[in-house]
């Protein structure tokens, strides 16, 4: 079977090849049940310029070395001119809270998470909730998506007690999804989102900042001169009558991509969480990335260029997906945006992206969100912008 080129795709879809046929019948988005109601985010307290980060997040390397002016090329090349932290350690001159030691164990770095994430993740949620003009006892689901930190009772629960939430509010955590977690997340919310009278809070919260490890090879700096906390919010709700919704959600879609298990890897270490990113990881996005969402693309006006809503996963990954999907800089300005502003904020990043390019996107305007993740997992989401403020 040959499937035609679609305008924005770069190549040709197989129709069956890889991730098999869509699951779903591919909706016309007016027939959305579920929509995006509102959108909040919250920024970590500390900030530090880009170049001035690397004595603090890799003392280890000698001035002048070789593998200093490598990491100083890394950190220059990123596109990053700041990021936010939850902690002050990696400033010059300010008292550490947690990297005083060379080595803390995890115990204390789990122990700045459970301070931190629930105090930064409430702070997204409730412009989340006043955007969406619901009240907080009105919240019938949670779904916390995180993946830098873990403890019990946990941050849905501090969250539930922090916003006031009714005692009955169902809590569900998705953990350890890494940069893809905001869809399953989504997917999670939506499903929530249909029972009678739900209105879901779903937040993303990440403190990637109390995992710096002592390493200097070329893919432990990579991570080191891209990763940042955040946090951000959404609430999402089955459509009314005159419900005015800032999107509607349409189809979805998601790959586990076969043979690329070992490309982004986040691991549990006695010195924290080690994350690694494969040096090929760029080429496989570029590579497949046309194949996987060009189904997403059926209906849109072949005239009318769709918004893209991308992950900054790195400078390295969104030039992979304008070179995968045959995109300009410009279609995807809001991701770069985010990323120069914050760097790149794990599975809240996306919805970062998503509320800056809701701000200037016109009522009736199509769009996909579009992400990637550990398994290598590929996510997409189609939506259309509602005529909410």
């Amino acid at each position: 079977m040959r499937v035609d080129l679609h305008p924005f795709a770069g190549i040709g879809w197989p129709g069956r090849e890889r991730c098999g046929p869509m699951r779903r019948c591919l909706p016309q988005l007016r027939d959305s049940r579920v929509g995006i109601f509102g959108v909040g985010s919250a920024l970590a307290p500390h900030v530090s310029r880009q170049l001035d980060l690397l004595p603090a997040l890799v003392p280890a390397l000698e001035h002048g070395s070789p593998r200093e002016r490598l990491a100083r090329r890394i950190f220059d090349n990123a596109c990053i001119d700041e990021r936010r932290f939850c902690i002050p350690d990696f400033r010059h001159g300010t008292r550490k809270v947690l990297y005083d030691t060379l080595h803390p164990g995890l115990g204390r770095r789990m122990a700045v998470y459970r301070r931190e994430a629930p105090r930064l993740a409430a702070s997204a949620c409730e412009p989340a909730l006043k955007s969406a003009r619901v009240a907080a006892d009105e919240i019938t689901h949670l779904v916390v998506v995180t993946c830098t930190g873990i403890f019990t009772p946990g941050p849905d629960v501090e969250l539930a007690e922090r916003l006031s939430l009714q005692s009955d509010v169902e809590r569900t955590i998705v953990g350890f999804m890494g940069c893809s977690g905001a869809f399953h997340g989504m997917r999670v919310a939506r499903r929530a989102a249909l029972e009678r009278n739900a209105r879901v809070l779903l937040v993303c919260v990440e403190l990637c900042s109390l995992h710096q490890r002592d390493e200097a090879g070329a893919g432990a700096l990579v991570a080191q001169s891209i990763f940042a906390d955040g946090a951000t919010a959404v609430v999402l709700g089955a459509i009314r009558d005159h419900d005015r919704t800032l999107a509607l959600l349409g189809e979805d879609r998601t790959c586990l991509e076969p043979g690329t298990r070992a490309a982004l890897t986040w691991e549990m270490r006695d010195d924290g969480f080690a994350v690694r990113l494969s040096p090929e990881l760029p080429s496989l996005v570029e590579g497949r990335v046309a194949r996987f969402v060009t189904p997403l693309l059926d209906g849109i006006d072949p005239q009318v260029r769709p918004a893209w809503i991308v992950h900054p996963g790195g400078a390295a990954i969104l030039r992979a997906v304008q070179r995968g999907l045959g995109l300009e800089r410009d279609d995807l300005a809001s991701a770069w945006s985010v990323l120069r502003r914050l760097g790149n904020t794990s599975s809240s990043a996306v919805l970062y992206v998503l509320e800056e390019a809701l701000a200037r996107l016109a009522v009736g305007a199509e769009g996909v969100m579009l992400g990637f993740g550990p398994g290598l997992t590929f996510e997409a989401l189609r939506f259309q912008r509602g005529p909410g403020v």
